[in-house]
């Protein structure tokens, strides 16, 4: 027995194929950049990356958001934000004023991985005091 995709259907219509221009639709299209898309956008494009001007991080994440149909900051202190994010959560660091270097995408997991594992740890452990 053969199957024929055109023969498919969904609730009584038909499957339409899926076009490839709408699985990489940018999700924050008309939205105005704010720090959790500026941190989306910056491990996006400069994870595992070291000693990288804090004004070519604004200006690349900036642009790229832009480019992608997305609306220009409401403040300038937005990408500044997510930068202070990442350095918290230990996915970034800035040794010298200025530069920032990131860790790869592998480390964030194993870092998240970490601290889940601690935080479940110390819950459980909390329950039984």
């Amino acid at each position: 027995m053969i199957l024929r995709i055109s023969k498919l259907t969904v609730r009584g219509q038909p499957l339409q194929p899926i076009k490839k221009k709408t699985m990489n639709k940018y999700a924050h299209t008309g939205t105005p950049l704010d720090t959790p898309i500026a941190v989306e956008l910056i491990i996006e494009l400069f994870q595992g990356k070291a000693h990288i001007q804090t004004k070519v991080i604004k200006d690349t994440v900036s642009q790229r958001h832009r480019d992608q149909g997305g609306l220009p900051a409401k403040d300038e202190w937005q990408i500044t934000l997510a930068l202070d994010a990442l350095k918290a959560l230990l996915f970034a660091d800035n040794p010298n004023r200025g530069y920032w270097n990131f860790a790869s995408i592998d480390t964030m997991i194993t870092r998240v991985e970490y601290f889940r594992t601690r935080l479940t740890r110390q819950t459980s452990e909390s329950r039984l005091a």
